[in-house]
């Protein structure tokens, strides 16, 4: 028999929140599950703490799939290998660091059917050391249209990250380029699902819990590992234009494609100072300069554009940062990308 709902979750180095994460699995009120665990080399005793916590589970030890790799290949990998082994109507792709309300799968699998959706999109909580605060994760005009919904989502008008929607397992089938590297490859994944996805919905419930960690690669500052985000984010980039070719998007996601450029350069900001770092920021999808300068018809630019341009070319803004993110400086969120969004 199918289970309705696949959870597969990407295990490495997560020792500390194993343990909360597989609980909150295994106490789901949905009792037809599935759990695929990959454990991609993980280097601590994160999969023997899934195993003995699962002892006090009995009637989930048929329900659990452990995937091993032999060395570390990655999250994309991981990722990739769990929907392979996943035979759920629907899945929901978890890192192993975060966790979920027991009533998840039960709700957004009953909303689903309900709606006929390949595709649910939620809202989500961020775990910051404790402290719970929920996120809204879309701001689209009609959250109730599917197709404002897909085009808001690859507009980035709609948080493009997988721990916030449940998928249809259907689409993975689809024709479309994988991710390669880390940086931004839930990213590349949840816009290949919404290219393929023909009937999305947006569910205002907060079932997941993210938690932030100053220590993950994401969020590492430094020369080295900016320019490490960087080129993964920019490899990403590339395959997602390469899957909006594929599917002929390139005129409706014309904000999206800016945001996600800038998102992939911006990372070089704070190295700007130096010459280098300098050249390979106007260098890097040279188009978005232009745009940023002149604007175009949907895409607006002002003298806050310009300003930034200039201060950039003269290398002066990490120094100017704070100044440069005031409110009277500060420019359009497309310009700035993810990095500062806050």
């Amino acid at each position: 028999m199918t289970p309705k709902v696949s959870f597969v979750v990407a295990v490495h180095g997560v020792e500390p929140y194993i343990a909360q994460c597989a609980q909150s699995i295994f106490e789901q009120t949905m009792t037809d599950i599935e759990i695929v665990f990959v454990d991609d080399a993980s280097p601590d005793k994160s999969v023997e703490i899934i195993e003995q916590l699962l002892e006090q589970y009995p009637n989930r030890k048929r329900q659990v799939k452990i995937v091993r790799h032999p060395s570390n290949l990655g999250a994309p990998m991981a990722r990739q290998n769990g929907v392979k082994a996943a035979s759920g109507e629907y899945l929901f792709l978890m890192d192993g660091d975060d966790y979920v309300d027991v009533g998840f799968a039960e709700r957004s699998y009953q909303y689903a059917i309900e709606q006929g959706a390949d595709l649910v999109l939620l809202d989500c909580n961020n775990d910051i050391d404790g402290e719970i605060t929920r996120t809204e994760t879309c701001w689209c005009a009609d959250k109730t249209d599917s197709a404002q919904l897909r085009l808001g989502t690859l507009n980035r008008m709609c948080v493009p990250c997988l721990w916030c929607r449940l998928f249809r397992k259907d689409l993975f089938s689809h024709d479309f380029a994988w991710p390669k590297f880390h940086m931004m490859d839930d990213v590349t994944l949840t816009f290949a699902l919404t290219l393929v996805s023909k009937q999305m919905v947006y569910l205002p419930e907060a079932f997941y819990y993210y938690r932030f960690s100053p220590t993950s690669i994401c969020h590492a500052a430094g020369e080295e590992k900016d320019l490490l985000r960087f080129e993964q984010s920019c490899a990403n980039t590339d395959i997602i234009l390469q899957n909006i070719r594929l599917y002929n998007m390139e005129s409706a996601c014309e904000r999206g494609i800016v945001f996600t450029k800038m998102c992939a350069k911006n990372y070089l900001l704070m190295h700007t100072n130096k010459l280098k770092y300098r050249r390979m920021w106007f260098r890097t999808y040279p188009e978005t300069v232009s745009l940023m300068w002149h604007g175009n018809d949907t895409i607006q630019t002002t003298w806050k554009e310009r300003l930034w341009l200039v201060v950039i070319w003269l290398g002066l803004f990490p120094g100017l940062k704070w100044l440069m993110l005031n409110r009277r400086f500060r420019v359009n969120y497309v310009w700035r990308g993810d990095l500062f969004r806050k």
